[in-house]
Parts: structure tokens; C-alpha cells; sequence
């Protein structure tokens, strides 16, 4: 009889133990020890290899902002740009585009001087740096 009392006595300490350490880890689970890049600073002199930075991710916003810019080049009084795959030309009087004018750009009997020209413009439409529709600066 005192035998089960001192096993009946001993399980209760062992599953009040039991729950008070279930309970403290959980407790300390759910605070944030270190941020993800404080992690990143710690190892990055531990490493040999390069632990890159997010220099070339662009954010979704940059993304769609570069869907909907659309690069014109100007060349004497005519505009051309690329919209939708479709090579257009309009006119252009003192550098601004004449919306009303546009049209696609017809390739089919061009001489290849004239052809050579349009590939070129097409080229130089589809080259160039990702911000190279930012301002000089010289207003």
C-alpha cells in the first residue's frame, strides 16, 4: 500500500514537471531571437563563398513599372517604339510624339537600306540599362 502511494505521488511529479517544461518552451518559441538579416551579417564573415545582397531582385512594383514603360526613339521627325510586338512609327514635331499619326511599320517591300535602319532602331529599342529613363539632370 505505501509503495503505490509513493508511485502515485512520483507520477504527479513527473507530469507537473512535464507540463511546466511544455509550457516554458513554448513560451520562449514564440519570441524572435534574431532577424533574418542580423543572421546574415553574423555569418557572412564566417563564409567563404559570397552571400550575395538583393542588388539585382527587383521588387514586384520595378517589375510592372518596366511592363508598362514604353522607350521611344526619335529621329529627325519620326518616333518609333515597340507596343504589344508591333513596331510603330509616328511623327514628331519638336521631339514630342504625334499620337494621331501612328502606325505600324510595314517592312514588307522596304529597300534594305530603309530595312537595315528599322532593325537597327529595333535593337537599339530592345538594348540599353534598365534605368536609362532616368533625367540628365540638365533642365
Amino acid at each position: 500500500m505505501k509503495e503505490l502511494i509513493i508511485v502515485g505521488l512520483a507520477l504527479t511529479l513527473f507530469f507537473s514537471i512535464v507540463v511546466n517544461v511544455v509550457k516554458n518552451n513554448k513560451k520562449n518559441t514564440s519570441k524572435v531571437m534574431h532577424r533574418q538579416s542580423d543572421v546574415h551579417k553574423l555569418l557572412k564573415y564566417f563564409f567563404s563563398i559570397p552571400l550575395y545582397n538583393n542588388e539585382n531582385n527587383f521588387s514586384q512594383l520595378t517589375k510592372h513599372k518596366q511592363k508598362s514603360i514604353i522607350k521611344v526613339i526619335v529621329l529627325g521627325n519620326q518616333a518609333y517604339w515597340v507596343s504589344n510586338n508591333i513596331f510603330y512609327v509616328a511623327d514628331a514635331i519638336d521631339g514630342k510624339v504625334q499620337k494621331h499619326t501612328a502606325k505600324p511599320v510595314d517592312i514588307e517591300g522596304l529597300p534594305k537600306v530603309d530595312l537595315d535602319k528599322m532593325l537597327f532602331i529595333l535593337d537599339s529599342l530592345r538594348d540599353g540599362k534598365r534605368d536609362d529613363s532616368g533625367s540628365t539632370g540638365n533642365k
